[in-house]
């Protein structure tokens, strides 16, 4: 595994000479504009500086390109098929990894707002994302309460609105009386949900439950708060008694306003598409709502209930289905053909960056000292160790894969002869 750890100028940096161009769908999209705006020329040059000393940047006609061996990180972070991004909710949110995946191929994305360091693991396939997913992802998780059955439904965005005022109306009441509520003071009137505006004040509802914070504008769109109550108490999850409502049983077990329980936005993000889902941990399972959008109409959402005996390659195969198509894949099995897939994959670079090659002119000067280097690492991409080893030396020709290959003296991967640090553990050659 190689990881690169950088800070926000330096992975701009590395991106900008990259021969790759960045598609929409790329993690990055959102990142230069933000780049752009705080941008430190000296601190652009110390980055500049720092990668042609270490062989990151190498000659090509009158000004520099980013190395052979970082293509292939590269074309997964700029042009990846498909990108999936997982957040877990706690009290303080610090962190946003992303997974890249292009032609059976992946690159962990690490975005920590906490210290502005930017990761990058690569290459991961299908079963060591899903072995991240198991291990560091969905972890440390705690089922309370008696086990819920089966339960799928779509609801229309009024309905799920809906929910969340009275979710959120309910907490209110429960925090001036300061003790919990019998029967009768769960209810509350229809006009309360109609006249509702103060969507700020349940923003950290609407992010548990759609992983958005700003669904206020959609709900001008939609003014069928009566037949979106009437729906709700068809499916069985509201009660309607004289103008006003209330959760049925089943629903007070997978809707809770006042919850700090775990809960995680999964993203798939498409070039045309971008789809979230939340899985709450609840009492007695999995409570995953999916919001699938379509062009030109209000979203629907998909909810599910899943037991805690669910297996999380078909809780994933749910928020994630273009990624998750085949589930985790066999690790194993895969390990036997993960260095011919490599070599495949960077095949694959050499098709990919040519015809997109660009020249980017710029004046050299004399080298600063760099503290970015590759990492041999065992361990999982998330447990990151930095540490400092010496500079690999790469090629300056264009990329191009040959047919004679050497192999690496450390892990035995397969290498192209003029290979000077090994794509797969980093050691130089």
């Amino acid at each position: 595994m190689v990881i690169l750890k950088l800070n926000s100028s330096e992975l701009v940096t590395l991106s900008s000479f990259s021969k790759i161009k960045m598609d929409k769908n790329s993690p990055l999209i959102g990142h230069y504009p933000m780049e752009m705006i705080n941008f430190n020329h000296d601190r652009y040059r110390k980055a500049y500086n720092s990668f042609i000393e270490n062989g990151f940047l190498v000659p090509e006609n009158d000004g520099y390109t980013l190395a052979n061996e970082l293509e292939s990180a590269f074309l997964l972070l700029h042009k990846p098929e498909v990108t999936v991004s997982f957040k877990r909710l706690r009290e303080i949110n610090i962190s946003e990894v992303c997974f890249t995946f292009k032609k059976g191929f992946s690159l962990q994305y690490i975005a920590n707002a906490l210290d502005e360091n930017y990761i990058l693991a690569y290459p991961h396939v299908l079963p060591s994302v899903g072995s991240w997913i198991r291990k560091e992802l969905f972890v440390d998780l705690k089922f309370e309460g008696p086990i819920l059955d089966k339960f799928k439904s779509e609801l229309k965005l009024e309905e799920l609105l809906i929910l969340l005022i009275y979710m959120n109306s309910i907490k209110i009441r429960v925090n001036e009386k300061k003790e919990a509520l019998n029967e009768d003071q769960c209810f509350i009137s229809k006009d309360l949900i109609k006249n509702f505006n103060n969507f700020d004040e349940m923003k950290d509802l609407m992010v548990r439950y759609t992983g958005d914070n700003n669904l206020k504008n959609y709900l001008s769109k939609s003014k069928d708060i009566e037949n979106g109550i009437n729906s709700l108490v068809s499916k069985g999850l509201m009660l309607l008694v004289n103008d006003e409502i209330s959760l049925t049983k089943y629903a007070k077990n997978i809707f809770d306003p006042a919850s700090k329980r775990e809960c995680f936005i999964i993203g798939e993000h498409l070039a045309n598409e971008n789809n979230l889902t939340t899985v709450n941990i609840i009492k007695g399972g999995y409570l995953i709502l999916k919001t699938v959008s379509n062009s030109g109409e209000l979203p629907k959402i998909i909810i599910e209930v899943r037991p805690p005996s669910e297996d999380i390659e078909t809780i994933m195969k749910i928020a994630a289905p273009i990624a998750f198509s085949d589930g985790f894949g066999d690790e194993k099995k895969y390990e036997n053909e993960l260095l011919k897939q490599k070599k495949l994959f960077m095949e694959k670079v050499a098709s990919n960056s040519s015809p997109e090659t660009k020249s980017i002119n710029y004046t050299k000067t004399k080298p600063s000292t760099s503290n970015i280097n590759y990492v041999k690492t065992s361990s999982s991409p998330n447990k990151i160790n930095i540490e400092k080893t010496s500079s690999p030396k790469v090629s300056e020709k264009e990329l191009n894969i040959k047919q004679d290959f050497k192999f690496c003296s450390s892990c035995g991967t397969k290498l192209s002869s003029n290979a000077n640090f090994c794509t797969s553990c980093g050691k130089k050659q």
